[in-house]
């Protein structure tokens, strides 16, 4: 079996950020492509970790399962569907995935707001 791609699961990422929380905007609000390993179907997570490894610092490598969903979000920007904006998230951030701590790998950490 081949290793899971962005185009694979670009439809499960739009659904994400497409109905991420709006309180009361009209708009679903900005997330990060960790946000979106975290709401992402649990099988297609364990898959991606097992493809691609856990994401964040210290994972050994620039290419983890969150770089694969960045993929997928850079396709649906490339489609005018999200924008992207970047964040200081500091040396304190910490995100949860499924469970686990991560901290990003860089401090600056991609945002992306669907806009249709």
């Amino acid at each position: 079996m081949s290793k899971i791609t962005a185009e694979e699961i670009i439809d499960e990422v739009r659904t994400i950020v497409s109905s991420a929380y709006r309180g009361k905007r009209t708009t679903p609000a900005w997330v990060t492509a960790y946000n979106v390993l975290n709401r992402i179907d649990s099988a297609v997570h364990t898959r991606l970790v097992a493809d691609h490894g856990e994401p964040g610092q210290g994972a050994g490598s620039h290419h983890s399962a969150a770089q694969v969903v960045k993929q997928a979000l850079l396709m649906l920007a490339k489609n005018d569907e999200v924008i992207i904006d970047y964040i200081d998230a500091g040396n304190e951030n910490w995100y949860e995935v499924h469970g686990t701590k991560i901290k990003p790998g860089n401090v600056t950490v991609g945002i992306y707001k669907f806009v249709g």
